[in-house]
């Protein structure tokens, strides 16, 4: 197999096993659809740090739905690969939901919440903004 089919298919597994896919978010997009922005855009980055010879950032996105459907979360990834060491990884995950928002830093593979784990971490702390925001009114 090539690097880039390697790489990428590594990204995918990892974002299938973290809940990362549109039938588990309860997306309205199509079943594969962030897969195929990850392929599309890991390809442009590619060859863009190939031609400039340095790395390349891209990001994808996606939408889920959780508290039985009733709020949506906007989902951000943002990606870097490095030609020097022909590196794909994961840099951040975004979630946004209202007027909220917050950035989780990935070093690692084992950075990564679940999906259903970042939600609850997101949603605690929304409460806890609001409820700090309801206090000073």
């Amino acid at each position: 197999m090539s690097l880039f089919h390697d790489l990428l298919q590594e990204q995918i597994n990892l974002l299938k096993e973290k809940g990362y896919e549109e039938k588990v978010l309860n997306s309205p997009y199509k079943d594969g659809l962030l897969f195929t922005q990850l392929r599309q855009e890991f390809s442009n980055a590619l060859h863009e740090s190939l031609r400039e010879d340095e790395p390349a950032t891209f990001q994808i996105a996606t939408v889920g739905f959780f508290n039985n459907d009733k709020d949506i979360v906007q989902i951000s990834f943002s990606y870097e690969f490095a030609p020097a060491n022909n590196n794909l990884s994961l840099k951040e995950i975004e979630f946004i939901h209202n007027d909220n928002q917050r950035k989780l830093n990935i070093n690692s593979p084992h950075d990564i919440p679940h999906y259903s784990q970042a939600l609850l971490i997101f949603t605690k702390e929304v409460r806890i903004l609001q409820n700090r925001s309801n206090k000073i009114r």
